[in-house]
């Protein structure tokens, strides 16, 4: 049976933060807004914090939880790469965006190939979902490649606060930007983002919101 591409929508952007608190505190730098709680997930030994940025819409702000019991297997985003942990060193940063396959469809109806790894069961309070992880934890081209889920209960963005940030577009900045263009489309996720072309040193995932400070890029 030939499995058909789901449409995709966007649900939320990831930063990694060496700490929590750094990541927090580089929010309220950025946007000027203090970005709420969010939870942790004993799965993954990390927690985060989160906040609405458009219409189903979310940013999370994510570290390796020092007080959890380290995982049997690698944490997801790639948060145990040593090179991630390098960068990380030097800042929070944009690690990748997740789009997520809304109802009736589901993961298996999209055309992943291997590097997305395994649909994964996930719990944190209220909230159920599925979530590909690779067995090495590692990002689905750098980072450049959605993470995808499938939420089991409501998407939790409209129930979080409206601090006044807006995404206005996200765009991915490449060297082999055709590529990563055929690639989206594969998956149906060509109309999520923006692609550009760059050169391998200044190759990066970015955002841009509308806050209360004015235009903001991260």
């Amino acid at each position: 049976m030939t499995r058909v591409n789901a449409p995709l929508q966007l649900d939320h952007l990831v930063v990694g933060a060496r700490s929590l608190a750094e990541g927090v505190d580089w929010i309220a730098d950025q946007f000027a807004v203090s970005i709420p709680a969010g939870g942790r997930h004993e799965t993954m030994g990390t927690h985060n914090h989160v906040m609405r940025i458009g219409d189903g819409v979310y940013l999370e702000v994510i570290a390796i939880d020092p007080d959890a019991v380290a995982p049997s297997r690698p944490r997801w985003f790639d948060l145990d790469n040593p090179w991630v942990g390098r960068a990380l060193r030097r800042g929070p940063r944009l690690l990748t965006w997740v789009a997520r396959v809304p109802p009736p469809r589901n993961l298996e109806d999209v055309n992943l190939s291997a590097e997305w790894g395994a649909a994964l069961s996930m719990a944190r309070g209220r909230l159920r979902w599925r979530i590909t992880v690779p067995d090495d934890g590692r990002l689905p081209g750098g980072g450049f490649l959605p993470t995808l889920l499938q939420w089991q209960c409501e998407p939790p963005a409209a129930s979080m606060a409206d601090l006044g940030c807006r995404l206005v577009k996200v765009t991915l900045r490449h060297r082999a930007d055709d590529w990563l263009r055929l690639r989206l489309a594969s998956i149906g996720a060509s109309d999520l983002v923006d692609v550009a072309h760059a050169d391998a040193d200044s190759a990066r995932i970015e955002a841009e919101f509308e806050t209360r400070r004015g235009r903001v890029v991260i």
